[in-house]
């Protein structure tokens, strides 16, 4: 049974914030790195790998934002991801409209809602503005304030990640491997952001998921993919 987003966010609340955790990211360009991956591809583990990496990187959670989904559609292979999720499927599906494109694939790495060919480097100069976050004991609090004015509708988006992870596979095109994970989402939720005198903000129920070792926040357009600022990081 699938359980509703708040529902997950009510389960984070096992384990209390103890004090306000704040991420701010700064008004330079903080990039969203998403890889779509499957337990049940055998082409994705050097991907992973590299994913994986990302937890060394000088620039992890200030110049960018690691987010693994993993898609359902390669579960009929004989293994069933246990992070696989539809919703990340769909949003895959998604952005394979935007692009204009007919099929998905795995691996796939996605920078600022573009097709990356294998991996992440630092290349933008924009200057979107400054995303704020700060978590309390049981809510969090979202401001985003863009460097030009603008009268564009915001959504905000929020991904609770786990770290470090392994599965033995046991059936599929993995079989017999043992593959290691990190920056899984758990779960994922958008909402629309209030506008007043160009401050965006909005607020909602947090609470720590047990599995959460980090968490991805990250502003678009309207309901467009493509990232406008993205913060982050890792939760006490």
């Amino acid at each position: 049974m699938k359980l509703p987003f708040f529902l997950i966010l009510a389960l984070f609340l096992s384990h209390h914030v103890a004090a306000e955790q704040r991420y701010v990211s700064g008004p330079g360009q903080v990039d969203l790195v998403e890889l779509y991956t499957s337990e049940g591809c055998s082409s994705c583990p050097p991907a992973e790998r590299r994913m994986n990496e990302y937890a060394k990187e000088k620039g992890l959670w200030s110049e960018f934002i690691p987010v693994a989904f993993h898609v359902d559609y390669w579960n009929y292979l004989g293994w069933t991801d246990p992070f696989s999720a539809p919703e990340f499927s769909a949003r895959q599906r998604s952005y394979s409209k935007e692009w204009k494109t007919r099929t998905v694939f795995t691996p796939c790495f996605v920078v600022n809602g573009k097709v990356n060919s294998k991996t992440w480097r630092k290349s933008s100069r924009d200057q979107p503005g400054i995303l704020s976050v700060s978590i309390t004991e049981n809510k969090a609090s979202v401001s985003f304030i863009p460097t030009h004015p603008t009268q564009q509708k915001m959504t905000l988006w929020i991904a609770p990640l786990c770290g470090e992870v392994s599965s033995a596979v046991t059936s599929g095109e993995n079989r017999g491997r043992k593959l290691e994970h990190n920056f899984v989402a758990l779960g994922l939720h958008n909402q629309k952001m209030d506008s007043q005198d160009q401050v965006y903000t909005t607020s909602f129920p947090f609470t720590k998921h047990p599995k959460a070792k980090a968490v991805a926040i990250w502003v678009t357009v309207g309901q467009s993919l493509k990232p406008v600022q993205a913060t982050g990081g890792w939760l006490e």
